[in-house]
């Protein structure tokens, strides 16, 4: 039985205070003046701390999703095209499957089907209609449905977004991502060594300022998209709505005669 809506929205409001408790935790352990610049040291410690901090949020955020998902869901066959891709790509079968097809093609294959083709198709759609009519793997861990390759980019962002099927949602569309390519990329390069030198103190503390809004942001479109996307249905109608309705219809049968 799925879980209150409330105590999805409250694991949200969790997260949220948590990665922003480090960032402002990051603040109070090095406090600067006014008009005065953090130590170039600091600087370069801070940025893969911000990035940290916004993984955690992004990644927390859609596993929480998708176990609402999985509460939610009767049969994968409810779901969406894209949202039963992703949890598909997490059956054991469908993984037997994809790495047979590799182990058995090979360079300069032609078109023609190979022996263990047949067999091994026939299974797999097999176990894919048992599994199409059956409840989502309470088994899988929703954390690994979340598509982090090596970076939380706005590419991945979007992919991810569209998996759950809220890259249309109108409060998701609004968020601007674009210096989310600046904190990535500085990240990576004092991360793999790529540069010793610390970004420049009005840069850093851009980023710092866009980090907590973007998790902020990201945390608010959660929510809301969640109670649009999982909205009780609404209560029967009550006895004295049926009767006022009855007599209402009466009323006018009433009146089309006269």
């Amino acid at each position: 039985m799925a879980s209150q809506l409330s105590d999805t929205l409250n694991e949200i409001d969790l997260v949220k205070r948590e990665c922003l408790k480090l960032l402002k935790d990051l603040r109070d352990f090095h406090p600067v003046a006014a008009g005065a610049s953090y130590p170039e040291t600091y600087r370069l410690l801070v940025v893969p701390i911000l990035y940290a901090a916004w993984e955690r949020c992004f990644t927390f955020c859609n596993a929480i999703a998708w176990r609402r998902l999985r509460e939610e869901c009767p049969a994968a066959s409810t779901l969406s095209s894209a949202e039963r891709a992703a949890w598909l790509m997490r059956a054991g079968f469908y993984q037997s499957f994809t790495k047979t097809l590799l182990n058995a093609s090979s360079v300069g294959d032609d078109d023609k089907p190979k022996k263990s083709h047949f067999p091994t198709l026939s299974g797999f759609l097999g176990s894919l209609d048992g599994w199409h009519s059956s409840p989502l793997d309470p088994n899988v861990d929703p954390d690994s449905l979340v598509m982090t390759f090596s970076n939380v980019n706005p590419d991945v962002v979007q992919l991810n977004a569209e998996a759950l099927g809220m890259a249309t949602f109108p409060d998701f569309v609004a968020i601007k991502f674009g210096r989310l390519h600046s904190l990535v990329g500085l990240r990576n390069n004092i991360g793999h060594g790529g540069t010793v030198a610390p970004p420049a103190n009005s840069e850093l503390t851009d980023l710092w300022d866009f980090t907590e809004q973007l998790i902020e942001a990201y945390c608010k479109t959660f929510k809301s998209w969640l109670l649009v996307r999982f909205a009780p249905p609404p209560p029967p109608p009550s006895k004295i709505w049926r009767i006022a309705k009855v007599v209402k219809e009466l009323i006018v049968e009433i009146f089309s005669i006269l």
